[in-house]
């Protein structure tokens, strides 16, 4: 019976992340425009592996990173921040261009905090920000303890979105 329910939950896993990568960005960009701030790469959620850059946080108690983006599905931070104790993410975007947005959609980014586990990584906190031309907006996700984390942020519209995306962490 066990071995069926442990059977059940990875075959449920797998199946989640292939779900979440049925839509991938069709491009990703960085820059760094902001001498104080560290730039961010942003991976596409196509399924492709890709090596994860993890930075080890546990000296400084806060950070900044950030990065200009245009996605039509979700893209994942490459970096993944170790901390020794919970943390706080405040993650703003700014949409500067939407491609629905002469239809007047209401639709949003999906922000996803997501921390690392045994069978990889998996959401602990979630925000919603309206995707709107020339609109900025902050959602705050909070972590579960040290370990490893990064970001996940999926426009759910279908249509291009582009803009600037930050990304400040605390604990």
């Amino acid at each position: 019976m066990l071995k069926k329910l442990i059977s059940i939950f990875i075959i449920s896993a797998v199946s989640f992340s292939c779900l979440t990568s049925a839509f991938a960005a069709e491009n990703s960009e960085t820059i760094n425009s902001n001498e104080n701030m560290n730039t961010l790469t942003l991976i596409e959620d196509n399924g492709q592996s890709y090596e994860e850059e993890i930075i080890n946080v546990n000296g400084r108690e806060s950070g900044s990173y950030e990065t200009t983006f245009s996605i039509k599905g979700g893209v994942y931070t490459k970096q993944s921040w170790n901390v020794s104790k919970t943390p706080t993410f405040s993650v703003t975007i700014t949409t500067n261009e939407f491609e629905g947005a002469d239809l007047g959609l209401d639709t949003s980014y999906t922000v996803y905090l997501e921390k690392k586990g045994t069978l990889g990584y998996a959401p602990i906190d979630e925000g919603d920000i309206a995707i709107e031309e020339g609109y900025t907006d902050t959602v705050t996700l909070e972590g579960d303890g040290k370990g490893t984390y990064r970001i996940y942020v999926r426009n759910w519209s279908g249509f291009e979105a582009s803009g600037n995306l930050n990304i400040k962490f605390n604990y």
